[in-house]
């Protein structure tokens, strides 16, 4: 929220402030606007339905407004994430061969992180960009990625390195990309005990790679079968469409445009294009038990008949 103090205000504004007693001018312009937008439809009935969650400091002025407001679906232009068409990937393809090509790319992957990396370049921004962990060469065991900014009030980084951890120890065959900016270098107490007992952990090596850079995600899409999305919310999101048009399925909590765009195995098998958890994290009895059972769901049909299905779908989705 953007607010002022209330010395600072011009005397002809109509002031309306938060509960902290703040000038907040996104009251000012809900109370002044003739239409407020946001990024999808789902989060339009969520910050209706629940505003002191999902807009807190807002409430009353959503609630004042609520006939002013819509909720539109955002996108990506698709010709900037073409399978077929991307100098990022090392094997372009489209769905009637990505089978064959989405493998290539993903032994290119693995056997990039294999211990000693190599040319740290290569698949982030940046030379100086720190990478732990490591792959093994397998081309049949299901390899997750996720990327986004350290963030756990919105992306939910806690609940992900949980579910991953989880994970990683129930299930010997299956593998995790993590990347984001400042990830490790700011010496977060959560990301230091994620490092010490998960990535560095002798029991999950060549499982999992963690990497402290802005990543281009071109070639992590074309290699991995799946895209985690552990938002807490997430007002409409663009990763999933990005990550779909490379047929890497996304994993999604319920929430926002994510819970609008994905749909489940479990509503609607002929047009499924991806997996999501039941419930969103703050109306979730328990939000990290839903995430990983979501993750489970998508390990247990990665070797399903019907995988090409959420995959066509996915590639396909407009």
């Amino acid at each position: 929220d953007f607010v002022l103090v209330r010395d600072t205000i011009p005397a002809n504004i109509d002031k309306h402030y938060d509960a902290n007693d703040n000038y907040n001018a996104l009251l000012e312009g809900l109370y002044n606007c003739s239409y407020f937008v946001v990024d999808s439809k789902n989060y339009f009935d969520e910050i209706i339905k629940n505003p002191e969650i999902f807009a807190p400091n807002l409430e009353k002025g959503i609630l004042d407004n609520r006939k002013k407001g819509r909720g539109v679906l955002i996108g990506t232009d698709r010709a900037n994430y073409n399978s077929n068409d991307c100098e990022r990937i090392e094997f372009p393809y489209e769905f009637k061969n990505y089978k064959s090509e989405k493998l290539k790319n993903k032994l290119f992957v693995q056997e990039y992180f294999q211990n000693p990396i190599s040319n740290k370049k290569m698949l982030t921004d940046f030379e100086n960009s720190i990478i732990l962990g490591s792959l093994k060469k397998d081309e049949n065991i299901p390899l997750f990625f996720s990327a986004s900014r350290f963030d756990i009030n919105q992306k939910g980084i806690d609940s992900l390195f949980l579910s991953v951890e989880v994970i990683l120890k129930n299930f010997e065959n299956v593998q995790f990309i993590i990347g984001g900016p400042n990830y490790i270098k700011n010496n977060f107490e959560i990301t230091e005990y994620f490092i010490k007992n998960v990535v560095n952990s002798p029991q999950y090596e060549g499982r999992i790679v963690l990497i402290d850079s802005f990543i281009p995600p071109f070639q992590y899409f074309a290699a991995s079968d799946f895209f985690i999305m552990a938002s807490k919310f997430e007002p409409g999101g663009t990763s999933q469409f990005q990550a779909m048009a490379f047929g890497c399925i996304p994993v999604v909590r319920n929430t926002g445009g994510l819970g609008e765009v994905v749909v489940d195995m479990n509503e609607d098998e002929l047009n499924a294009n991806g997996y999501k958890s039941e419930n969103s994290y703050y109306l979730s009895e328990n939000p990290d038990f839903d995430l990983i059972k979501t993750i489970i769901r998508a390990i247990r049909g990665y070797r399903n008949d019907k995988l090409s299905i959420l995959i066509k779908n996915a590639m396909e989705y407009d």
